[in-house]
């Protein structure tokens, strides 16, 4: 009964069809019903200068309060529902690499929503009772340490309880290098996406 989706689903992400799967799980739960039964996750944008047809605006996606903002109304609209059980920053407003890109590189720094400040945006929709739960995604131990810091100092702001990223037989390293340690000692639990590392570990591409 978990659902995970995200506003710039489906991937490939394309102006022609992002939304397309929140439209399509709320067609799912106008039809079932019981709203209450389903664990509904979504995932807000990082930041991408790339990605321009997301907000109405027609800029790139940021961290912002204005972009969480825009980013959940849309999702709500799209997926039928007044409220998401966990909302997740789809992956940092800061520089990390990302997606293969390689390793850190410091040369690469650039100005970024400050961690407070998200949470701050975060709150204001769960004291809204538009999200109930807030993760990360494509997070490293630093940014997971970094959230759970700032929820520790202002106990008011919601603190992180999860972190989707990728793992499996193929892809260990990354988590389990540091994140394992830090999601223990922190309690952030692990959502694993792409368990079968792209349908390698499925068979299908062999032969």
């Amino acid at each position: 009964n978990f659902l995970d989706t995200a506003e710039m689903y489906p991937v490939p992400t394309e102006a022609e069809t992002q939304g397309k799967t929140d439209e399509t799980i709320g067609a799912w739960l106008k039809k079932r019903g019981r709203r209450d039964d389903v664990v509904l996750a979504s995932k807000i944008c990082g930041a991408s200068e790339r990605i321009t047809w997301v907000r109405g605006d027609g800029r790139g996606t940021r961290v912002t309060e204005a972009d969480i903002v825009e980013g959940v109304e849309g999702s709500l609209r799209r997926l039928g529902t007044d409220y998401i059980d966990l909302l997740q920053i789809h992956w940092p407003d800061r520089y990390v690499p990302l997606f293969g890109s390689g390793t850190y590189d410091a040369s690469q720094e650039r100005e970024a929503v400050p961690f407070v400040e998200q949470l701050q945006a975060l709150k204001k929709l769960v004291d809204q009772g538009k999200v109930r739960h807030i993760g990360v995604s494509n997070e490293t131990p630093y940014g997971v340490c970094r959230f759970i810091q700032e929820h520790e100092r202002d106990a008011s702001l919601p603190r992180i309880c999860s972190i989707q990223n990728s793992y499996s037989l193929l892809v260990r390293s990354d988590f389990e290098s540091g994140l394992t340690e830090t999601c223990a000692q922190t309690d952030v639990g692990l959502l694993a996406y792409s368990p079968l590392a792209g349908g390698i570990l499925s068979g299908k591409y062999n032969g």
